[in-house]
Formats: C-alpha cells, sequence, structure tokens
C-alpha cells in the first residue's frame, strides 16, 4: 500500500484536506469499534481456566 500525505490524497480525490482527515478518524474509529466486538467475542468463546 503506498503511504499519502492528506494533501497528496485531498488533491487525488478531489476532496479538501479537512474532509479527508475526518473520514480518516471516522474509518480509524469504525474499525477500532469491530476490533473491540471481535475481541470482546472472542475473549467470550476461550473457557476459564481455574
Amino acid at each position: 500500500m503506498e503511504e499519502l500525505s492528506t494533501l497528496e490524497t485531498a488533491q487525488i480525490l478531489e476532496l479538501s484536506e479537512d474532509v479527508v482527515k475526518t473520514r480518516l478518524h471516522r474509518a480509524r474509529l469504525a474499525v477500532r469499534q469491530e476490533l473491540d466486538r471481535y475481541l470482546s467475542a472472542a475473549v467470550n468463546l476461550v473457557p476459564n481456566h481455574p
């Protein structure tokens, strides 16, 4: 994956840098929430060991 700056991304997508930053922030939050749900479900599947 190429690492682009927010400016480069904004130019390619024809968006403002602020919009790109907002979308990245929201995407990271969504990924974090999904990982939290996944990991919480996985922890509940592991039996307790004495």
